[in-house]
């Protein structure tokens, strides 16, 4: 009888250690929120970055215009850029909780002092996201020795006051951890050169000239031009982008040159050249409160000699 009764206690305890465990690891598992990060791209209308490179960038929408600035430069911003950074906030997907407290914040480069910070404003609903440390890893099954093997990126993050660090995929913070000049409009003379009719040069030495389509003929004057010089030259003029941003340049100096480009169904568009030491500075209509800073031989690229198209 005692047997039979110490036997029942001793089921009864393996039972309530096995059903007490069983709970206990069920209800310490911690839900994974995976749309804790939630970017609608097309509202988001402001975008903050505080890097450890640089200084604070914002980059606006103003009524359907982006633009891009910090405590020195406003400018226009780089479209296809601002296109790429949205598609990727939109796509963020939380994949797994690597911690729960703030102590690990140093090790993956999640304190306020390493991480790369963004604000993003989605109207009224602002998200204060937190990039981190970068892990690369290769796939399972990939050969060491493969010199090609693609490498599986991810990225820790954290979110808002919540002391939990996470893991997404991709190198956010590779995209955001960049100066200016990464996210403003490179774009400086842009045109379909088929609707170009009129070119008027104007120079501080009084080498003036305009040349001028008729039908599809380029001239001086009622001279004919040599047509694959000139074609050549607008090949590569329409798409002129800055190489080497002048910020530094304050217009004080008087304009060396100019032209003005005209056609047909399009704004004129204007390029001022200005004289400083060896180098010129290029001011274009298209892309305002971004110098292009040239050497000679570049500068001769948009302000061809006449004699150079005979």
């Amino acid at each position: 009888m005692n047997n039979k009764i110490l036997i029942s206690v001793l089921g009864l305890l393996v039972l309530i250690f096995v059903s007490t465990n069983f709970f206990k690891k069920n209800n310490s598992k911690v839900i994974l929120q995976t749309d804790l990060i939630s970017i609608d791209s097309s509202k988001v209308n402001q975008i903050d970055i505080f890097n450890q490179n640089s200084d604070t960038i914002s980059i606006i929408n103003d009524n359907d215009t982006w633009f891009v600035k910090n405590n020195i430069i406003e400018t226009n911003a780089k479209l296809s850029e601002i296109s790429r950074i949205l598609d990727e906030l939109s796509k963020i997907k939380i994949e797994r909780l690597i911690s729960k407290s703030e102590d690990s914040w140093e090790k993956y480069q999640l304190s306020d002092s390493l991480a790369t910070k963004l604000v993003i404003f989605q109207g009224s609903k602002k998200l204060d996201l937190y990039l981190g440390k970068i892990n690369y890893s290769a796939p399972e099954g990939n050969n060491q020795f493969n010199q090609q093997q693609n490498f599986i990126v991810k990225t820790n993050v954290r979110v808002n006051d919540d002391p939990r660090v996470y893991l997404i995929d991709g190198f956010l913070g590779m995209t955001f951890n960049r100066d200016i000049n990464a996210f403003r409009s490179n774009e400086f003379i842009s045109f379909d050169k088929s609707m170009i009719r009129e070119l008027k040069f104007n120079t501080s030495n009084d080498s003036s000239f305009v040349l001028s389509k008729s039908d599809t003929i380029w001239k001086f004057g009622e001279i004919i031009v040599d047509q694959s010089k000139i074609d050549n030259y607008l090949n590569e003029l329409s798409n002129t982008i800055i190489t080497n941003f002048g910020d530094e340049f304050e217009v004080t100096n008087e304009v060396s040159s100019s032209l003005r480009i005209i056609g047909d169904n399009m704004i004129d568009l204007q390029v001022l050249a200005y004289k400083k030491d060896e180098k010129y500075i290029l001011e274009s209509s298209l892309n305002k409160n971004s110098f292009n800073s040239l050497t000679f031989d570049e500068y001769e690229k948009v302000f061809i000699n006449l004699e150079d198209l005979f």
